[in-house]
């Protein structure tokens, strides 16, 4: 990672997003009609792991149908967020803060490019009054570099930002 200043701007460089993805897993131990497959007692949304394997049935398989014993589905359902979309690659997110004064980002933008120099994202998304702001993203794994514009009132702790790994204040 490195930091260049430039100007009134914060350049910031990162490399290679190495995330491993976490998807969705989806319990399958219904049956067609939708009804729960259960060893008895407990279906796989009350079971611990511990149990993996020790009380399966004919029609009831732990270690293929609880996701918690490694079985289950890949979901496309969502990224599980809650918001229903799905994300293909890396969720990432740009973490704003203006802690002393409340007033958002008074007129700092950042952009964020890939290494093929494409604008992937900018911002804030929100420019109104906040003390802390979030957005959020869906980047595929690899390069990218986030500028940080200055907003003339910059400080140590005026206005903060963090994206990845990398954090700043406007125009450091």
């Amino acid at each position: 990672m490195k930091n260049f200043t430039f100007l009134l701007a914060t350049i910031l460089t990162f490399c290679c997003f190495n995330f491993i993805s976490a998807q969705d897993c989806v319990d399958t131990n219904y049956d067609a009609n939708g009804v729960e497959l259960t060893d008895g007692w407990d279906g796989c949304a009350d079971y611990i792991a511990s149990w993996c394997g020790n009380y399966d049935t004919d029609t009831f398989d732990s270690m293929s149908m609880c996701c918690i014993c490694g079985g289950g589905e890949t979901s496309n359902a969502g990224d599980g967020d809650g918001d229903g979309a799905s994300c293909d690659g890396v969720e990432v997110s740009v973490d704003m803060g203006s802690p002393n004064w409340s007033d958002g980002f008074y007129g700092a933008v950042y952009t964020i490019t890939d290494a093929a120099g494409t604008v992937v994202g900018t911002g804030p998304a929100d420019t109104g009054y906040w003390s802390t702001s979030s957005d959020a993203y869906c980047l595929q794994p690899g390069c990218y570099t986030m500028s940080v514009t200055s907003n003339g009132y910059d400080g140590v702790s005026n206005y903060t930002w963090s994206f990845g790994d990398a954090t700043g204040t406007t125009g450091s």
